[in-house]
């Protein structure tokens, strides 16, 4: 199955992932599901009746300094290289990576021509993020 130019996976950034939580738990019903990075920094999978549907994601300073809380949209790619050089090459821009997520994949951040934000994403495999 061909993956490249759906949405891939949804993430919050927030500077309190603890109310960010509660939040989402109380509205949405979202259960949580802790995921270590390799930095030992938790990242947290959102759970909606077993499955997952989006991550949530504590920043830090002095990486964040300044960064608002945000949502990002996740699009796959079949191959992050070539994207992001077809972004760049229609007016898009390079903002950080391509980096290795073991978790999703490879991922890169982007601007598209009207500067909005997004994550490509060449996925570990075509069964989606779990």
């Amino acid at each position: 199955m061909k993956v490249h130019g759906k949405i891939w996976w949804n993430e919050l950034l927030t500077w309190n992932a603890e109310s960010a939580k509660s939040f989402y738990a109380d509205i949405m019903g979202w259960s949580y599901r802790p995921l270590e990075l390799a930095d030992k920094s938790i990242y947290w999978i959102a759970m909606k009746d077993g499955a997952p549907v989006c991550g949530i994601y504590q920043m830090s300073s002095p990486v964040f300094d300044g960064t608002p809380n945000f949502w990002i949209s996740c699009i796959a790619v079949d191959d992050i290289n070539r994207a992001v050089q077809h972004a760049n090459s229609v007016g898009g821009r390079l903002m950080h990576g391509p980096f290795h997520s073991d978790y999703i994949g490879e991922v890169a951040l982007v601007t598209d021509g009207g500067g909005a934000v997004v994550a490509f994403v060449q996925p570990k495999s075509d069964a989606g993020p779990a």
